[in-house]
Order: C-alpha cells, then structure tokens, then sequence
C-alpha cells in the first residue's frame, strides 16, 4: 500500500500520510550484534513508544517517539498534519540509549506538560537511568529525573502517573521487566513475595505538598513500594500496566501484564494508601505472555473491561507453525505452584459491575468476542474510531523475527550454531538469519452493543503489514475524530488521518479537554458520564495507555448522528462535581474545574444514579445457614496422558446429585453422589436446616464408583423411594465393575443394594438416568444414556430403556422399543416430556457431536409402548451440536412443553455452522488397537486438524512421522494428513451448532430453535433450573456450569459466574448478576430447589468444591 497525501481520493476511514507530506521521518531501526541481539537481550524486538501532547500550547498536539538504537524524536505539530523535528533544539537527543515507554505529564503543575522516558536495553552507560524532562516553556526542556527521585537504572519498560492516594498531586507506578534469564528461572511458589532490589516493579508517591517550600534538596517522589503492598519481585517481567477505577469506588486501581509464567496483577486500591493484589479472586482465565493493554467501557454501564493482547494469531495454520502451547502437566504445575489460570491469547474481561458485598468480577469473553487472536501484540486501545458511539479496538502487532517459529526452536542445529558464535567466533547472524520474518497487519476491531468485535482493518484502510510497537491515538488536526500514530520497527512511522468528515459527514464526535487543579492540571483520574437518550458513556481520564505510550490527553468520545447532550457529569479526581445539562454537540468542549465545580448536593439525581445502592436481588445466598457437611473431591486422573488428542477430559463431569422427600416429612432430602474413592451419602433434613447424613454401608462399599447421575424412584411399589445411581469416570476400564449402575432398595431407611445384576450388556460410562412410566402400567420404567465408551471417547455409546415388571427387577428392552438407541451417541442428558400432547411420555436426549434427539412413544391402546425416532421430523435435524443439559418447561405459557438445552456456548476457539461445521474424526487410524480422535475445523472446505504436531508425534508416532516439520504441518488438513486407507472405517461426527437454546413446541409436531440471550453462552452450560417465582408468577431459569479440565491449547471455559433469564411474555432478557444475586463460580453440575420448612431453598453442587445455597428474597 502506498502512502497518501491529503489530497487523496482514497474512500477508506483512514489514509497513511506520506513522510513527505507530514516531515515525520522517525524509523526505528534495529541491528544486532554480537554483544546485543535478542539472545543477549530478550526484549530486542519490543520497540518502541510513542508520546502525543501540546507541549508549546498552540492548540495542535505533537508527537514524540522513543527510539531503541536511534534518538528519541520530538515532532511539533504546525498544523495541517505537517510537522517539525525540534529534538535537537529541545534538548532531547538520546543518541546511544535504548528508551522504552514514554509518559506525558504535567509533573509540577505549572501546565506545561513534561515527558518521562524509562530507559532499558543492555546495562551500563552514559544516561542508562530514566529521565525526567521539565518542559521550561519555550520548546525546551531540562532533565531533573535526580531532582525528583525518579533517576531509576533498570530494564524499565513503562511509567503511569495517576493519584493512588487521592492527595491532589500525581504519583508514579515503574513498571519493570526483569534482569534474570527466564531460562534460569523455574516457576516455583514464593517468588512473587521476594522483592528484587535490581528490577523490579516500583510505585512512587509524590510529595510535592510537603516538599514543594523545602529547601533541603529531598527528592519530591519517596519509593512506597513494600509499605504499599506491591510486588517487586524478579519474575514480574511487565510489558503494560494500566490505572483506572475498575469497581467505582473513586480510587484508582491498577492492572499490570507480566509475560512469561508469572501471572498478572490486579492490584484494588484500599483508600488507605495501600493497595491489595486480587486477581485470583475476580478474574478466572488471564493471557499467558501478557504485553498490552488497555481498559474502558465497552458495554454502557459506567463500569470499564480490561482487554490484554498476547501471541496468539489467527489463522491456525499460523498458530500450529509459530506458538509454544502449553502441554497439561507444564500448565498444572504452575497453577498448583500459584501461577493462575494462563492461556495463550488475547483476553477481554468484561466487568460484571458492583455485587453485593463483592466488588466487581470479571468475565473473560475474548473469545465470544472475536478478539482473542491477534498474533504478536502489542499496543492495545480502546476508542470511538469511527464515532458510532461504540469503543472499538486498535491492535498493533509483528516481531521482526518470528522467535518463536517452532521449526527454528526444534532444530538441533541452533544450539550448534549459538556455540559456535560463542566459542568460535562467528558472526552472530547465523543465529538469527534463517529465522523467518513476516509483516502482519494491525487490527482494527469495530464495536458493537453485542460485545462482539469486527476486524475492519482492511475495510478502514487500516491493513497494511508490517512490525508496529507503540502506538496512540490524538485528533491531530482538531476536527472531532482521532487520528493515529504508530512507532514501527525498521521502518518509518505511521501518521495516519481519520477521515470521518469525508467518508460518514453524519457521524459526530468530540474531545473534551478538562482543566483540573494545580498539581493536576490535567485532571487526571476525572471520570466523565455522558447520557444521550438514555445511554451512558463514560471515559476516565488516563493518557498513559497504549504500549510504552501515552495519548492524547483530551478524552474523545463518538456519538454516532446525536446532535445534543442530555447530560454530562465530570467526577474530579479526589472529589467534586462538574454536571450541565444539554450541550449542543460541537468537535470540542473545554470545562475547567476551577469555574464550573459544584457541590453534590446541587447536581441533578440522575446524574448520580451511578452512585445509588445495588438493587434488591432476586436470590440470596444463605450458605452460612445451611448445615450440611459434604463436597466433593475429584480423585486424580488426567485423561490426556492416555489419550494424547482430546481436546477437554470427561473424568470431571460429576457429581450426581438428587432430591426427593425420602421419610414422607415435608422435607426434601438429599442423594450427593461422590469421585472415584468418595463414597456418596444421604441426608436427611430437618426444620432447622440441618442436612444429617444417613451412613449406609452399602454406599461405602461402592466407594470405588464414581457417581455421574441419580434419579428417587419407588422401583418395587411398596411406597419407598429407592435410589439409582449411574457410574461412569474415564478411568475405568470396560472390564471393571465399578461401572455397573446400582439400584439401592429402601428397606425402612436401610438403603440395600439390589443384588440382582441390571441389565447391562457390557459397561459402558453412563451419564444420565430417567424414572418414568413410559408404558402407563403402574410402576417406573428407567431410561439410562451412556457417555461413551471406555477408552474409545467418540465411538457411539448405548441409550437404554429398562422396563420394570412392578417387582424392581428391569430388562433391557431396547430391541422391541427403540433399536435406534443403540450405538445412538455420546449422550450427555434425557428428559421425558409429552410433547404431542396425546396424554404419553416421549424421550428427548441431549449428547455431544449429534443433534437432540426425540424418540416419540407410540404407546397403543392395549399398553404397549414402542418408540419411533422423529428428529429430523421434528425440525431437530439440524441441530447437531456439543449439548451438555435440558431442561423441560412450557416457557411460552401456550400449554405444550418446550426443551431448554445447554451447549457449549460461543466463548471458545471452536466455531461451527452448517456451513463450515466442528468435526471429530474418530478411528484406529494407526491400527494398533486403540482409537484416536482428531477434531478439526471447516475452513473453505478443507478439514483442518486442530491438534498439535507434538500431540500427534506422541500418540500415532508412524502417523507423526511422516510429517518434516511444523511449517509443513499446519498447512495440512485431513486429506494430507492421513491416506485414504487409513480414513477408511471410521467415524466422522459433526456439529453445526453451539449455541444454548430454547426450542419451542409449535404444536404441530415441530420444534423451532430460539438462543439463548448472550449471558447463557458465556460458558458451557451443564445444569439449570426452571423456577416459576410466585407471588408475582413470573418464570426464570437458573443456569451455571464451567469447565477446568481444557487444553491449554483452546483454554479452560470458565466465564461463567451462574446467570438466570427472565422469561416474560415474548421475550428472554437475561439478568445482570446484581439484579439476580444468583452469583455462582466454580465447575456447576447441579441446581436443585429443596423444600425447607419455611422456603424454598436452591441447591448449587460443583465438581471438586463445596455447595452453595440460595432462597429467593421476599
């Protein structure tokens, strides 16, 4: 792509500016050498930053750019997007020192704004601290970084200044990275808490009030570094930290992304000058090679996400050959050893906003969002690009060499090579050479009121390839929408001009300068709502943001084709009110503190409503007042050192869990079913809310099951309920009888085992159990599903219908009912629901990799009960997918029963439609006796294998073998992979669909797909309960689940904190987790409501974890 002059006719959003036209002639050009390469300096490649502010007050922003081997550069802005290189003049020149980041602020409060440049590169030499220039005024500018305390030597990457303490001067927070070699470093527990008094992270608190009249040469910035609870240890390898209000309490917080194993940190400000570090607590999944970042409001309820760029690229092909993914045992080593949950990718954590008594927690929904896969990234931002009234994202990315090419690191020929540089003296390029260098275009993601992002990178203009770093955005030429500036890595920098005014003349936009108080001139920390017919947008003021960057430090805002403001309303940092009210919508606004603060008392109520207390939620956690002593525990077993190719393990799908009055007392009692090694036990309830456990000998006996489902039923008629439990666990052998299901007979509270054998004609790992009288004679029949078979997930598994003849014994009947049951799929739940209204009960089934399925009972008059299968009939035939739950309920209130099935949701990796549909591939494919499974995805009709090469080597080593090398692999799909002969006799299932949804009865023996509301697909849904709340009669479904037990290579699915929808007449609106208090981490299996004496309460049982409790309010 060319670059364009002002007079271009090009139609796109954005135009790249030639240097001829705007005089910008930075290029940061690297070279190594012996001494310095990225061997020797592991950050060789990260670039450099990029600076924008007025600094000679002329009302034109200019830009400044910090070089790594070359000279920082200080561009003034003489308006019409042509500039001029002062550097020299200004006293800037840093020939000779590798800078980083840049941070522009008004240090002193004079006005004028100062820059701050953290220093890094090799150790050693002239200027090696970071320095501090003063502005004086008149376009120069003097260093004082001694004079303020801020002289630090170390491998600096980034600095924001923000007010920690809300004591009206700006404090510091030193981002570092570290000078220990990751490779000497192992992530072992404790490093975190040891500080590291070469490089690590630092904050500074601004004494500029105490000081400011002293004469005795102290240091204006004291290091409160350990007093203020921050770590400073040698493993904290920061790339970005970002400052901003993320639970609205006023006080700033901070996030910091660490790359390599060390986690992030998400450090809550405590009012107190302290702060505490609680990522583990809000968030459930972070970026593993964490670089930038930025946080804002993406969803218009005052509350800012957090997103974080990481390594991940897009097209597999590229992520096969280019990224190191963790294997499981590596990745479980460093959670047990207090290193989090790290995937690597991007992440979006989206703010759940104020809970009660919790703060906030956040969701990640990166991947739902399309944001997740950017390849090697660096700067992230957040703005109004195209003045929609949307934050879009603008993601800068490329290495110049791509170092972690897997073909380059598994070649033994490096370690040779990198010794002979060493000890024979070669030139240093034979190492770096041959590793491949590929330009990448930067991203450009436009903003929805979905959450779900469009790259437009192409469409804006904004797609040419490169390696860009740093990068900002400013309204270069004051017309209202923001213009960017990127820093590149071997080439000039990017100067590029939005064109709003040509291409959409509708769209309106502005900036918004604030004046703040004397020694934040700036007002930085201000936070501004804006409403317009109803819709909030909020901006905090924080310029520090982009990678080793700062941006313009006017907040700009796009309000699509609005042409007023209802209303406006500035919090000034440390308190303070600005509110006015119908602003007409000009390019700029100014509000200076001094002249337009009010007192709180004087503002509009609306305006404060962000202040108001939570709502009064739908439920109540009532855990504390519930005693019953059980959770469950997980025995250890990890499915993927036998099956090398699974994507997730299915040996943590438990525990089952069942309710039913067992003593005829009024009271629900209990059946918790335990892991492999955990008994299950019954509890009996009494009026005070004591759940007793009711030992029986022969659960513990039967210890060495593990519990999958359980259903109260009275098998032999005599007025008792009777126990069944379902065993399954992908540990067991087909061979073991720990998989045989068991009917415990109720002989007077004595829970016997039936001593006649079930009918199973082999073991199977069953999933789900249904007790129904399917054949109207009196007494309860069974269905039972089976998950898979043992040792051979894919392969299709059994359902089963038990017919019992009044006594409590049951034959398999399948043969004379419903032969379709057989080999019918890898079955995950049932329900029976007359769903043609003719007065029987008909079988739907859910399962993983095949479409709910409905067999249709055609009972006759003389009893007898045969099935017909109907799916496709029925309009279900297309709605294969990964189904994890369902539900019955008449959602519609038109008297025939809908189905409420829960999938694997939309916030994962996998992407599947009828067009280009999820498939796994199922066979012996090495034909040495046991079954493999590759599952790949539909990509312009070739199947491409989303398994890793070294997975692959592993498990079908002849397979692995004929494949060279990683490039080779990942441009293979199944075809190139196998041989005909070798695809020959397998399976190849699909799924077109992975969406939770309704299906809704219309009564004409079809079904018709309605999805679920966004907040049900956060997550793979394994359990729910439909609830009809009176008084006021009003139905809502209660939903959770999540899973752990995920590849690293597509990451653990644990987004979801329980959601409950609201079902009104034509409509399902999902509740925010304020309004339900139905807030709920953890790995859900069960939802149950359980009758008290006085309430009815609602039981939440988690795999491995304890159970929570909730009653609705009143």
């Amino acid at each position: 792509m060319s670059c364009s002059s002002l007079d271009s006719s090009d139609n796109k959003l954005f135009i790249y500016l030639s240097q001829d036209h705007t005089g910008v002639t930075f290029e940061n050009n690297l070279t190594y050498n012996k001494e310095l390469n990225p061997y020797t300096y592991r950050n060789f490649y990260n670039g450099g930053g990029v600076g924008i502010g007025d600094f000679n007050k002329d009302g034109l922003q200019d830009v400044f750019f910090t070089g790594n081997q070359v000279s920082n550069r200080l561009y003034l802005n003489e308006g019409d997007f042509r500039f001029r290189d002062i550097t020299d003049t200004a006293g800037l020149n840093s020939e000779g020192v590798w800078s980083t980041g840049v941070s522009v602020v008004d240090i002193n409060g004079d006005g004028w704004l100062d820059i701050y440049v953290c220093k890094s590169g090799s150790p050693g030499g002239e200027n090696r601290h970071n320095e501090l220039f003063i502005n004086n005024g008149d376009s120069t500018f003097t260093e004082q970084s001694e004079q303020y305390g801020l002289d630090v030597k170390g491998l600096s990457t980034d600095a924001v200044f923000f007010d920690y303490d809300r004591d009206g001067d700006l404090d510091m927070y030193l981002l570092s990275n570290s000078f220990q070699s990751v490779t000497a470093l192992s992530p072992q527990p404790g490093l975190r808490s040891t500080p590291d008094s070469d490089g690590g992270d630092r904050l500074f608190r601004n004494e500029m009030g105490s000081t400011e009249n002293r004469s005795d040469g102290s240091p204006i910035f004291t290091d409160v570094t350990e007093s203020a609870g921050i770590f400073s240890s040698r493993i904290g390898f920061g790339l970005d930290v970002l400052a901003g209000d993320v639970n609205g309490d006023s006080w700033p917080d901070l996030y910091v992304s660490n790359d390599f194993f060390e986690r992030d940190y998400l450090y809550i400000n405590s009012g107190d000058g302290t702060f505490s570090e609680r990522l583990p607590e809000l968030m459930r999944s972070i970026s593993f090679s964490s670089m930038g970042g930025d946080l804002a409001d993406i969803n218009h309820d005052g509350y800012p996400e957090i997103f974080v760029t990481d390594m991940l690229p897009e097209p597999w092909a590229r992520a096969k050959s280019k990224t190191a993914f963790d294997f499981w045992d590596d990745y479980s080593e460093r959670f047990r050893n207090g290193y989090f949950y790290q995937f690597v990718r991007n992440t979006l954590q989206l703010n759940t906003g104020l809970l009660p008594g919790d703060g906030v927690k956040f969701r990640e929904i990166g991947r739902m969002s399309g944001v997740e896969a950017t390849d090697w990234s660096w700067t992230a931002l957040f703005a109004d690009l195209n003045l929609d009234g949307s934050n879009d994202i603008y993601v800068t990315n490329g290495i110049y060499k791509d170092l972690t090419d897997q073909d380059y690191i598994s070649d033994h020929n490096s370690m040779r090579k990198l010794r002979s540089v060493i000890e024979d003296d070669q030139p240093v390029s034979i190492l770096f050479d041959e590793i491949p260098s590929t330009p990448i275009s930067n991203y450009a993601f436009s903003g929805t009121d979905s959450l779900v992002f469009h790259n437009k990178a192409k469409d804006w203009g904004l797609a040419k390839e490169g390696f860009s770093n740093g990068a900002a955005y400013a309204d270069l030429d004051n017309d209202g929408d923001l213009d960017l500036v990127v820093n590149n890595v071997n080439s000039p920098a990017s100067i590029l001009k939005n064109q709003s005014e040509v291409v959409q003349p509708d769209q309106r936009g502005m900036t918004l300068q604030l004046q703040g108080a004397s020694n934040n001139t700036f007002a930085v920390g201000a936070k501004v709502r804006i409403w317009i017919d109803g819709k909030l947008y909020y901006r905090e003021q924080q310029p520090m943001r982009g990678f080793q960057s700062s941006v313009d430090p006017r907040l700009h805002f796009g309000f699509g084709q609005s042409e007023t403001i209802d209303s406006l309303l500035v919090e000034w940092p440390g308190g303070g009110y600005t509110f006015k009210e119908n602003i007409p919508i000009e390019t700029s606004l100014v509000i200076n503190r001094s002249e337009d603060e009010g007192s709180e008392t004087s503002i509009d109520s609306r305006a404060l409503s962000v202040k108001s207390s939570l709502p009064k939620p739908l439920f109540q956690n009532i855990t504390a007042s519930v005693s019953l002593d059980y959770s469950h525990s997980e025995n250890e077993f990890v499915d993927f050192r036998r099956d090398r190719l699974l994507y997730e393990m299915h040996s943590t799908e438990g525990p089952a869990s069942c309710v039913a009055d067992i003593n005829g007392d009024g009271l629900d009692d209990l059946y918790l079913g335990g892991a492999k090694g955990q008994a299950g036990r019954i509890f009996i309830q009494s009026e005070s809310r004591v759940f007793s456990n009711l030992e029986q000998e022969a659960l513990i006996s039967d210890r060495d099951s593990e519990d999958t489902d359980c259903t109260w039923f009275d098998a032999n008629g005599d007025g008792a309920l009777d126990l069944y439990v379902t065993s399954g666990g992908s540990e067991f052998p087909s061979s073991s009888s720990s998989l045989a299901d068991r009917l415990y007979i109720n002989e007077n509270g004595e829970f016997i085992r039936n001593s006649n054998l079930l009918p199973q004609s082999q073991y199977e790992i069953a999933a789900v159990v249904k007790a129904e009288d399917f054949d109207q004679d009196g007494d309860i029949d069974l269905f039972t599903g089976s998950r898979m078979q043992p040792f051979a997930y894919g392969v299709a598994a059994n359902g089963n219908l038990l017919v019992n003849d009044g006594s409590g014994n049951f034959s398999n009947e399948n043969e004379q009912l419903a032969p379709e049951l057989r080999e019918l799929g890898l079955l995950t739940d049932a329900a029976w629901m007359d769903y043609d209204s003719d007065g029987d009960s008909d079988l739907i089934i859910a399962g993983e990799w095949m479409p709910l399925t409905i067999m249709q009972n055609m009972l006759n008059e003389t009893g007898q009960a045969t099935f017909e299968e109907l799916t496709q009939k029925s309009g279900l035939g297309e709605s294969s997918g990964l189904w994890k739950s369902l539900l019955i309920a008449d959602v519609n209130r038109d008297g025939r029963p809908d189905i409420i099935a829960g999938n694997q949701g939309l916030n994962s990796r996998f992407k599947a439609s009828r067009e280009n549909p999820l498939k796994l591939w199922v066979n012996d494919f090495d034909q040495n006796g046991s079954i493999e499974q590759v599952i790949t995805q539909s990509e312009q009709g070739r199947d491409i294998p989303l398994v890793l090469l070294q997975d692959l080597r592993q498990q079908m080593p002849r397979i692995g073998s004929r494949v060279p090398d990683f490039e080779t692999y990942s441009e293979m799909d199944m075809n190139d992979l196998f041989t005909q002969e070798e695809l020959k006799g397998g399976s190849v299932l699909a799924a077109n669909n992975l969406e939770s949804a309704v299906f809704v009865n219309k009564g004409n023996g079809n079904f018709e797909m309605q999805s679920l509301p966004q907040e049900a697909q956060y997550t793979p849904l394994y359990a729910g309960l439909y609830h009809e709340r009176s008084p006021e009669n009003t139905a809502y479904l209660l939903t959770a689940g999540n899973l752990d037990a995920v590849k690293p290579l597509f990451g653990a699915y644990q987004s979801g904190y329980g959601t409950v929808l609201e079902f009104g007449e034509n409509n399902i609106n999902g509740l925010d987790l304020a309004e339900s208090g139905f807030i709920v981490g953890g790995e859900v299996r069960g939802i149950h409501a359980v009758k008290s004496l006085d309430n009815l309460l609602f039981l939440v049982i988690r795999n491995n974890n304890s159970h929570i409790w909730f009653k609705q309010t009143d």
